[in-house]
């Protein structure tokens, strides 16, 4: 017992050692700990860490060949049928397919299981990407500010939830809105904050300068 404890503190470590790599932008070492979790996994709970952390990697250095492998791999395992991420992930690829419909029903499907078991960072991970397609892909801007509404319902991450409530605002036509919201995220996100929120930023900035001429 005491081997299996310390096998499974040491996944734990790269589990979260992944995580904060894979948030930091430090990509080579995330791997490193993605790699070796995925020798080393001895639960459903680390096996799932593996695949959910290969997935944001792969995304992340923008290697969409190998990410789409991964996830056809993933949401073929019986084992995490009924789990939330699963559903997620099948959204996300129909999403990559261009099949908005089926990506909807997967969102849905995402969205109804994670509610179902009140977890705010799983509410967080799958209704943050559901507001964004919602938005970007289909224009369902009531939609949106719906799902904004039932994320709004739990104590949330302020990253990347606030950048996903300044571009609801921003599609409503509430600009100033948007642009303070995205203010209030850059005060509180330290070095989650990327280039492309500081362009976001200063687009919202522009557009409020814009209507006030």
């Amino acid at each position: 017992m005491a081997n299996i404890s310390s096998k499974d503190q040491a996944n734990y470590y790269l589990i979260v050692k992944g995580e904060v790599m894979l948030a930091n932008n430090k990509s080579d070492k995330a791997k490193d700990a993605i790699d070796k979790l995925g020798v080393t996994y001895i639960s459903d709970y680390h096996h799932l860490s593996y695949y959910l952390l290969s997935l944001r990697y792969y995304q992340q250095i923008g290697d969409l060949e190998t990410w789409k492998i991964i996830t056809n791999e993933f949401v073929q395992l019986k084992k995490f049928n009924e789990n939330p991420m699963t559903y997620l992930t099948q959204a996300q690829l129909a999403q990559y397919d261009g099949k908005f419909d089926l990506a909807k029903n997967a969102f849905e499907q995402a969205k109804a299981r994670a509610i179902k078991i009140n977890s705010a960072k799983v509410i967080a991970k799958v209704l943050n990407p559901y507001i964004l397609f919602l938005l970007e892909d289909l224009n369902e801007i009531k939609q949106a500010q719906h799902n904004l509404i039932e994320i709004e319902k739990h104590v949330v991450p302020d990253y990347p939830y606030l950048k996903v409530k300044a571009k609801v605002l921003f599609k409503q036509g509430e600009i100033f809105s948007a642009a303070t919201t995205l203010e209030e995220l850059k005060s509180k996100s330290g070095n989650l904050w990327t280039s492309e929120d500081q362009l976001l930023l200063e687009n919202y900035h522009n557009q409020i300068s814009i209507n006030i001429k």
